[in-house]
């Protein structure tokens, strides 16, 4: 059977995306310990915030070799605070991680070089690899978390940190900005299908100990119309430890979202700020990255 694609692309939307190739995790449970605040969502019309900074880190690592299949990972992390078009604040950090058994032979071959050196427990590689992994990430934390305290000694002004502040600086000046939704925290969450560009959902208070140290307040906001997408599309959710900033945090991440013009994945839900503070570190980062 014939079938003329472009009369079929026409009678829908005139393009296509990615096709549904892999099944959605199940959404069936609810996160506990999630109080609402509100009892319906709202459009955003309230002044926004003033941000003196959008904190954000990467990090990046090569394999420069196996011993006995235990790797020796070169690491390099960095974490910076952004206006939205410069770099105001920035701690890097790079390291040679590697098995605490392949010690010797790691010094010698680093004889003569300044580089710091970290050794992990484990003799299976697996083990030691899972080390390995989870030790970026801890470092990247560790700046994020330096970077952070460091900016607050600073200045009495907002900070807005890419991802969730449950385990940052507990200060009432941190918020965060949490582009997946992966964890449910709404009991209906019909009224994110159908939430317009420019609204936030009903406001919610997270437990201490849902994922995180402290208590917080969140809200959902639609940053890119959905009508025609995806149910999470331009969809992020907002953390503060004062709920009544989180009105003000959603109208300022709507004035910086992006609008598509640039390469980005994730442009739908990644702001600007965040997205120039990323790539003003990269340009900071050594060349065998």
């Amino acid at each position: 059977m014939s079938i003329d694609l472009r009369d079929l692309l026409g009678r829908f939307e005139g393009r296509v995306e990615a096709g549904i190739t892999t099944a959605p995790p199940e959404r069936d449970d609810v996160a506990e310990g999630v109080e609402m605040i509100d009892d319906d969502s709202a459009p955003v019309t309230c002044k926004p915030l003033d941000v003196h900074a959008w904190v954000d880190g990467i990090q990046n690592s090569v394999c420069l070799g196996w011993d006995l299949s235990l790797p020796t990972c070169l690491h390099w992390v960095a974490a910076g605070g952004c206006d939205g078009a410069r770099l105001l604040y920035v701690k890097e950090h790079m390291e040679i991680v590697g098995a605490e058994s392949s010690r010797t032979a790691i010094e010698r071959k680093l004889a003569g070089i300044d580089v710091e050196a970290s050794y992990l427990p484990g003799s299976e590689p697996y083990v030691v690899m899972r080390n390995v992994a989870q030790r970026l990430t801890e470092k990247r934390d560790e700046m994020e978390q330096a970077l952070l305290t460091e900016i607050l000694a600073e200045t009495d002004e907002y900070v807005v940190c890419d991802g969730s502040i449950a385990n940052r600086v507990n200060s009432s000046r941190v918020l965060g900005v949490i582009k997946t939704t992966a964890t449910r925290y709404l009991q209906d969450e019909s009224v994110l299908w159908k939430l317009p560009k420019g609204h936030r959902s009903a406001r919610f208070t997270i437990a201490a100990g849902r994922g995180g140290r402290y208590e917080r307040h969140s809200c959902y906001v639609r940053l890119q119309p959905a009508e025609r997408r995806g149910w999470d599309f331009g969809l992020v959710r907002l953390e503060a430890f004062d709920a009544d900033l989180l009105e003000p945090l959603a109208a300022r991440v709507l004035e910086v979202a992006q609008d598509g013009s640039r390469r980005d994945d994730r442009w739908d839900r990644h702001v600007t700020p965040v997205r120039n503070c990323e790539e003003l570190l990269r340009s900071r980062r050594p060349g065998l990255f």
